[in-house]
């Protein structure tokens, strides 16, 4: 990676906000009007002072990778990773573009379904090892793994996204679900002969990548045993399953009450009127609503599952988790770093620039305007990469100046859809960044690889959009 490029990158996205702060004066909604308020500057103090407040705020999500890297460092110890690697390669031997296309289109459509970036990260490092012994340039593993976790947001069905934007238009969950089929089915063949054209132009690359044997992260193949690599997959897809599932909230998006029952009877469990299960289990949320340290909990419970079933010693346990964490410690930094515009939305609190540009935006025509649709979810993603907090500060002036809930889907597939695009691209996506981070790519380097998929992409939803608004 370009010495300090996502460091540049997140810096100038930090340097825009600056600027805009002492330009826009803050607003507010007081009983459905808004309120211009004054302008809220970032002075010289600032500059540290809030980096400081992020790193403080967003700790859990660097203390994840790092326990996601001692996972992985344990997993190598055990000396059948790699040969789990090695057995994969060798399966797919001669049908390395029938994987690369198999796990584009798995992760594109989970994520569709599913919408859980970080629960399906922890598969990233292991197909991405897969993918790169193959004889796959970084770019490509990349592309095949973060990049279809991200596609999948950008077409959720089912995702959280979408549970998101149904809940606060009271839309049904299944509203609009031929259009948004048909938009993963045909965003999800493009993105596939995007990656395959781009591998195909570049075969004397995949030819020298194999030569030179380029580092792949978190695989050592140093530790080497004849034991089988079996257990330590059935625990990985357990771990992927169990986060996937705990961290879907299956009441908030399908009315699904059966992990809440559950909890609330074992925690109700006593003896005499003593607590017992409560007290024993300990603060743990229930089944969806595991959130990062729920999932740091698991990894780290994993971890040492592995090294007992492979008779590993509790020191080398230890050791090899700690070493592996070591290697994630850039992409800790970065991560938490990415969501320092974030950091300065959430402490401005419900007063901010964002609510005085949306409300110049939402009044500049009467009604509703897909032009306007566009844009508010572009704007948006700039000052929140966590779309929860996007949709509970633009939603309230869009249904109070949106006062048709007829076009509520067009606006929530266009509100969903476009800002997950710009997290393909905004290096304060903390996903992207992750993934960037851990292959060495610059952002630079990103951007020249993937700006004609996201035209097309962003051309597409448009298309789709458009024809939804003439039908209704």
């Amino acid at each position: 990676m370009k010495k300090n490029d996502l460091l540049k990158s997140i810096g100038i996205c930090f340097l825009i906000f600056i600027v805009l702060s002492w330009i826009i004066p803050t607003g507010s909604y007081s009983t459905g009007e808004y309120v211009k308020g004054l302008t809220s500057t970032i002075g010289i103090t600032d500059l540290f002072y809030y980096p400081v407040i992020n790193f403080g705020t967003f700790v859990q999500y660097g203390l994840l990778f790092l326990i996601l890297g001692g996972f992985y460092g344990v997993m190598n110890k055990t000396g059948v990773y790699s040969n789990w690697i090695n057995a994969i390669v060798k399966k797919f031997k001669g049908k390395e573009k029938l994987f690369l296309i198999f796990t584009i289109s798995i992760l594109t459509i989970v994520s569709a379904l599913i919408g859980i970036p970080l629960a399906l990260f922890t598969l990233v490092p292991l197909l991405i090892a897969v993918i790169m012994t193959m004889g796959y340039s970084k770019m490509t593993a990349f592309v095949s793994t973060v990049g279809s976790i991200l596609v999948g947001n950008v077409c959720s069905i089912y995702g959280v996204n979408n549970g998101h934007i149904n809940y606060a238009l009271a839309l049904g969950v299944n509203n609009d679900i031929i259009a948004k089929v048909v938009l993963l089915a045909v965003l999800l063949f493009l993105f596939v002969m995007f990656i395959i054209k781009k591998e195909d132009l570049k075969t004397d690359n995949k030819k020298k990548n194999k030569e030179e044997k380029q580092e792949i992260p978190l695989l050592e193949t140093s530790e080497k045993s004849k034991k089988s690599f079996i257990p330590l997959a059935i625990i990985l897809g357990i771990v992927v399953l169990l986060l996937l599932v705990s961290m879907y909230n299956w009441n908030y998006i399908w009315g699904i009450t059966l992990f809440n029952d559950v909890y609330e009877n074992l925690m109700n469990i006593k003896i005499g009127e003593y607590p017992i299960v409560q007290n024993i289990i300990g603060d743990i949320n229930q089944f969806g609503y595991w959130d990062t340290y729920e999932m740091c909990c698991v990894l780290v419970a994993a971890s040492f599952l592995i090294g007992w079933i492979y008779s590993l010693k509790i020191k080398e346990t230890i050791d090899s988790f700690a070493e592996g964490s070591k290697k994630m410690l850039k992409v800790a930094f970065f991560v938490t770093l990415a969501n320092i515009i974030f950091t300065l939305m959430i402490a401005a609190s419900e007063t901010n620039i964002l609510v005085t540009i949306n409300n110049k935006l939402l009044t500049m025509f009467d009604g509703f305007n897909i032009g306007i649709a566009t844009i508010l979810p572009l704007v948006g993603a700039f000052f929140y990469n966590n779309f929860y907090y996007l949709v509970n500060t633009v939603f309230t002036p869009v249904k109070a100046i949106y006062t048709d809930s007829t076009v509520y889907g067009v606006f929530g597939l266009l509100f969903q859809s476009i800002h997950s695009l710009v997290m393909l691209i905004i290096p304060t996506s903390f996903i992207l960044v992750a993934g960037l981070s851990m292959l060495d790519i610059s952002w630079k380097e990103w951007f020249k690889y993937i700006w004609k998929y996201l035209v097309q992409a962003f051309i597409i939803i448009l298309i789709v959009a458009i024809i939804m608004f003439m039908v209704i």
